[in-house]
């Protein structure tokens, strides 16, 4: 049986990727682990990048968010390519009960995103679907079209390209769950830790991050490959970057960069802040020839970057190193915790 949740490496690498239709010689970067963009040639020198993603539909953070998250999980994973967002198509799978006015507003607070960040929504299907019981309220695809050497993928981390991560951990987990049970997070936490857990909300887009990487890329080969946060946490990102450049990786278990803050929040919920989503932090492979010009760049932008390792050579494998120095096994794959945490506490009626 699957399990609720991603479906395993090994079922995306044993029944999906073997059967992804017609091989078409434009196809530059297909389906693949680890890798959340697609890449086709347009012509000899413009090529499109795709990626998709669910939809979030969350009454109980409101539309404004709803429709944040919606539209910036996409670009999150689309801008590891460094090239800026485009086009949009969207599949709207709604729930019954939603009213007019709620369906205005949530539409009203895409288009906004959607304007702000240069994207033009190209089409899509929009519906209500009775019997609907979820937080995931269809799909988008999101489009970037740029020059081919532009592009980056998250499966060119070499061996010897240092690892780093931007902000902190569980950003996004522990930012749903306050919003989404603040009675709960003010009466285990306090008041001040629910409204701080909130605020992260909207710092949970790994957008600036993608600029800053193609502007430093244009002047030196300073970011080799990216990859955003999702489920599976930092651990689970690192290693899906591992697999998909068939490298060896080390992480530095007491550098992961924490906050107090979302620790407070994921401990309410018996949350391991390493493991659970974490959308908002961007994981680098970075030259080390060029890693105090990274650093630099960052901080004058104010983006929080913390060294955390290294890639190795494929022998080498994939471990993380603890302060006491035994290494442990990094494995990826499983369902991701939060999913539990947030349907748990929704149907036990948390408020």
């Amino acid at each position: 049986m699957l399990e609720a949740g991603k479906v395993s490496e090994q079922t995306l690498k044993n029944s999906i990727f073997p059967l992804s239709g017609a091989q078409r010689s434009e196809v530059i970067a297909g389906p693949s682990y680890g890798v959340d963009v697609s890449l086709v040639a347009i012509n000899d020198s413009l090529t499109m990048a795709l990626t998709s993603d669910p939809l979030s539909y969350i009454p109980s953070i409101g539309m404004e968010a709803s429709a944040w998250l919606s539209v910036h999980l996409m670009v999150n994973d689309i801008i590891t390519t460094t090239v800026k967002p485009s086009f949009l198509q969207l599949v709207l799978n709604l729930p019954e009960e939603v009213t007019a006015e709620a369906f205005e507003e949530y539409w009203s607070h895409i288009h906004s995103i959607c304007q702000g960040l240069n994207i033009s929504i190209t089409g899509g299907h929009t519906g209500l679907i009775p019997g609907l019981v979820s937080t995931i309220s269809g799909g988008g695809t999101l489009v970037s079209v740029g020059e081919k050497s532009e592009f980056l993928l998250s499966n060119r981390a070499e061996p010897g390209d240092l690892l780093y991560m931007s902000k902190h951990c569980a950003m996004s987990s522990s930012a749903l769950l306050a919003m989404s049970f603040p009675e709960y997070i003010e009466r285990k936490c306090g008041k001040e830790v629910w409204e701080k857990a909130s605020e992260q909300f909207y710092e949970t887009s790994v957008f600036k991050e993608g600029v800053l990487a193609s502007e430093l890329n244009k002047s030196a080969p300073v970011v080799k490959a990216m990859h955003d946060v999702t489920e599976g946490g930092v651990y689970g990102a690192i290693y899906e970057m591992a697999v998909a450049a068939n490298v060896g990786v080390r992480i530095n278990d007491w550098q992961l960069p924490k906050s107090e803050i979302t620790q407070k929040v994921c401990s309410a919920f018996d949350l391991d802040h390493r493991n659970c989503i974490g959308a908002g932090s961007m994981i680098f492979a970075v030259n080390p020839e060029n890693k105090l010009i990274f650093e630099r760049e960052m901080s004058t932008n104010k983006v929080q970057v913390t060294a955390l390792g290294e890639f190795l050579e494929p022998e080498e494998g994939k471990s993380i190193k603890q302060s006491d120095g035994l290494l442990v096994q990094l494995n990826g794959g499983g369902k991701d915790p939060y999913w539990e945490a947030y349907f748990k506490a929704f149907t036990e009626g948390w408020k």
